[in-house]
């Protein structure tokens, strides 16, 4: 990332939210980044029955697998919300990957966003095996604006249904244990099966369960 790239995101973080909220952000990142213990969560997609209430809340979800499929109008919207320093090299780090960028909507306006990658990254999701017809959805985000009305889940639980019709099997997310709206959200949905520190050391994978957490049943 070159300095006049930094300094524009910077300057965008602080017309949205200010000072005080942007050194709020930029210490819990370092704190995230310290402490990098994550819980981890599973839905049998086998199992999934969608509530009727989910889709009552008008919202729709839309999925792209690169970035010339998004709409134009989807692509400002995007923008807005997260400036076109931050989107690009964002939306390119996870499709290079061969993820797919899922979008909520409620009447017309993108109200969250999430990625899911089947497969994992090439197997894998924070140490844990992941199946060619499994998958991992990450990176997720419900923009200020639309908080607190339970978008977040629903929009889990609208992408798992359509997952599901595709032959997922199982979803696996994870959430930073300082990270509670998320965790909240999840918890909504799916089963919290333990926490976990992942690291990488030059080649490595390390991975680092914790005993007293773990809840797997797999029935």
């Amino acid at each position: 990332m070159g300095i006049s790239s930094f300094i524009r995101k910077i300057a965008w973080y602080h017309n949205k939210h200010g000072w005080g909220k942007l050194i709020k952000l930029a210490a819990m990142n370092v704190l995230d980044r310290i402490n990098k213990k994550e819980y981890m969560y599973l839905l049998d997609l086998n199992k999934l029955e969608v509530d009727n209430a989910f889709k009552q809340k008008g919202v729709m979800v839309e999925c792209y697998n690169k970035e010339s499929d998004i709409p134009a109008n989807d692509m400002e919207q995007l923008i807005k919300l997260k400036s076109k320093e931050i989107l690009l090299p964002f939306l390119k780090r996870f499709f290079d990957r061969g993820a797919t960028l899922w979008l909520a909507k409620k009447d017309g306006y993108i109200v969250s966003l999430i990625w899911s990658l089947n497969g994992g990254f090439k197997g894998f999701y924070m140490g844990l095996p992941i199946c060619p017809n499994e998958t991992v959805i990450m990176a997720g985000q419900t923009f200020s604006e639309f908080r607190g009305h339970s978008y977040f889940a629903i929009m889990i639980m609208l992408i798992c249904e359509k997952l599901k019709a595709s032959g997922i099997s199982r979803a696996y997310m994870g959430a930073h244990v300082n990270n509670k709206a998320s965790q909240r959200a999840q918890a909504k949905i799916l089963k919290r099966i333990g926490a976990v520190r992942h690291f990488h050391i030059n080649r490595w994978h390390i991975a680092i369960w914790d005993k007293k957490s773990l809840m797997i049943d797999l029935s």
